[in-house]
């Protein structure tokens, strides 16, 4: 989202993340439902609009935590903020059977305490599944990447997603 800043107003944009909030709301003037949402990847967060015959089809799916990728036109805004008016949706499809790959969790080394890593270990247990588990432990020295034993295999779906960023902050999860 970091690149959207060279865009012009008006350009039709396509950006993924993690809603991170929803607002539904009804238009006081024509009594329309519309929803607003932040979507937050790695490097930041927009603000999305979803109005009428966008939002329509979709108000069902809409749900915090969900990873999607939408495409709408980007607004600049009069204070320089950018927002984008949603046109389309999509889930990616999140494969369940362990084959996507592992759950890479990143944790500083100073969170590192045995209270937190007995939380995380309740918050992997109560997501089983057959996803492997890496812990990338950053010492400011070094990576250190701790693969997880088979009692902590995950199923990633977007509730584990936000009980980790609960547990451990929004940029807690890598790719």
């Amino acid at each position: 989202m970091s690149d959207d800043n060279n865009r012009p107003d008006g350009a039709i944009v396509t950006v993924g993340g993690m809603i991170t909030s929803l607002s539904r709301r009804i238009a006081k003037t024509s009594g329309n439902a519309y929803a607003r949402i932040e979507l937050e990847d790695r490097s930041g967060s927009i603000e999305i609009m979803f109005f009428g015959k966008a939002y329509a089809p979709i108000a069902g799916v809409l749900a915090e935590d969900l990873i999607c990728v939408i495409k709408g036109r980007m607004q600049r805004r009069d204070d320089g903020s950018i927002s984008i008016s949603a046109q389309e949706l999509t889930v990616p499809e999140l494969s369940v059977d362990g084959s996507a790959g592992p759950v890479c969790v990143a944790l500083p080394e100073h969170r590192a305490t045995e209270a937190t890593i007995r939380q995380i270990g309740e918050v992997l247990r109560n997501h089983r599944g057959e996803s492997e588990v890496r812990i990338h432990l950053d010492t400011h020295r070094s990576l250190q990447v701790l693969r997880l034993g088979p009692e902590y295999r995950v199923n990633p779906t977007p509730a584990l997603f936000g009980d980790l960023k609960v547990l451990l902050g929004p940029a807690c999860l890598e790719a």
